[in-house]
């Protein structure tokens, strides 16, 4: 679509469980990025797009998806954009300091078509389905260690997200480094914790 996004990236970001499902049984390269450079941030898989979307059915449909001889592992849940984030960061990249296109970050097609009570909406369903999408990305590999290209790591950029507390809670309680700069986050962003 319009050199940007194939069916499948599209059945992600939108959240079409069916249709993903569909796509992985017909052999879509499952770790195929979004070839646009001028997506914020560019090089997106469709993990990302449907981790970052909250759309929890497709991240099952996606990780599930059955293994070859030649890979067995058919999801790499390691990929990075052209930030560094891996799917992990994308589950926690929300609110106002989200690293990225702050109004194409959901539906990145068409976006400018949704009202703001709409891109609210679809922020709070990706928000309450974070904590279940990061606990399913770990069971499949993913690793909370890591660090984007600013430096930042998993349990930064969930600290810099409002009301994010189970999410910080889980991550901490994973083993995510505490360091003075989640505190500060968490003091402002997370007043029970």
């Amino acid at each position: 679509y319009m050199g940007k996004m194939n069916l499948l990236h599209i059945s992600c970001d939108t959240g079409w469980a069916n249709l993903a499902r569909e796509l992985v049984r017909e052999g879509m390269q499952l770790s195929l990025r979004c070839p646009s450079l001028h997506m914020r941030p560019a090089s997106l898989t469709p993990l990302m797009l449907a981790a970052g979307a909250g759309h929890i059915e497709v991240v099952s449909a996606l990780l599930e998806a059955p293994s070859s001889l030649s890979s067995p592992s058919p999801v790499d849940t390691e990929l990075r954009d052209s930030y560094g984030m891996t799917a992990l960061f994308h589950t926690c990249n929300h609110g106002h300091h989200r690293v990225g296109d702050q109004h194409g970050y959901f539906r990145r097609l068409w976006s400018w078509d949704l009202s703001p009570t709409q891109l609210e909406a679809m922020e709070q369903v990706a928000r309450d389905q974070a904590l279940a999408i990061i606990k399913l990305l770990v069971i499949h590999g993913a690793n909370l260690q890591e660090r984007d290209k600013t430096g930042a790591s998993l349990l930064t950029r969930a600290a810099s997200v409002d009301n994010f507390g189970p999410v910080i809670e889980f991550l901490v309680e994973a083993g995510c480094r505490v360091t003075e700069n989640v505190l500060n986050w968490v003091k402002v962003r997370n007043l029970g914790l």
